[in-house]
């Protein structure tokens, strides 16, 4: 209701509808507050879950940034090996996903990590994608022992790399399905 429509009303109607107006004004009041403090302990609630599982940062060792006498040697990466469903490392996808480019598996990895990292949790499809793309790294890297397929000391970096984030991804899942159970 304007100003104007107000002061034409009787003094009795006025002192009414202002307190109606008063009213409403403080639910509006309260219930702003009610939800700034919801949104205040979900903040809490976030850092408490990121106290717990959020993921260091292993990407400040990008491969691409390492020095030549930072390359991780092909032997350290065969020693590496990270243990996945046969069922996965065998799968036909695991086999597509394998040709691709080191670097490109390495970037979708990441592209996932930020993401996680963005968000504080790790869906069940993500987790499907990343043991799929660390299926594809243990399958290259396989190849690589066996002489089928050789790496750069570069993309050797990136392979050990990409199996460090999925590493950490498959466990930020496990944890997260864990935290959801109890």
């Amino acid at each position: 209701m304007a100003d104007d429509d107000l002061k034409n009303l009787p003094p009795e109607e006025r002192i009414r509808k202002l307190k109606e107006i008063e009213e409403k004004k403080k639910k509006e009041i309260k219930d702003a507050q009610d939800e700034i403090k919801r949104s205040e302990d979900e903040i809490i609630e976030m850092e408490k879950w990121n106290e717990k599982v959020l993921l260091p940062d292993i990407v400040e060792n990008d491969f691409l940034k390492k020095s030549p006498d930072e390359d991780l040697n092909l032997e350290e990466l065969a020693k590496q090996k990270v243990d996945l469903p046969p069922e996965l490392m065998g799968s036909e996808y695991t086999l597509q996903l394998s040709q691709k480019p080191m670097t490109d598996i390495y970037k979708e990895m990441q592209t996932i990590y930020q993401s996680v990292g963005d968000k504080g949790y790790i869906s069940g499809e993500e987790e499907r994608r990343v043991e799929y793309l660390a299926s594809a790294v243990e399958k290259k890297v396989e190849d690589v022992e066996t002489g089928n397929y050789s790496f750069s000391e570069d993309v050797a970096n990136a392979a050990s790399i990409t199996r460090q984030i999925g590493s950490k991804l498959r466990n930020m899942y496990q944890s997260n399905v864990t935290y959801k159970t109890n």
